[in-house]
């Protein structure tokens, strides 16, 4: 959960390999998603920034 998406295919994509390992060089971003959801821990601390 709330992790990124790794393997996301770029401009140099051929469709020969569908593992990001295996040519990391077809393969051109981490998709970072906007829909985090709040893991709800409870805080050990609070700070405020003077």
């Amino acid at each position: 959960m709330n992790q990124p998406m790794r393997g996301v295919v770029g401009a140099r994509w051929t469709g020969r390999e569908f593992c990001w390992r295996h040519a990391p060089n077809e393969y051109a971003a981490i998709e970072f998603h906007d829909d985090l959801d709040d893991r709800r821990w409870k805080p050990d601390f609070t700070w405020t920034i003077p």
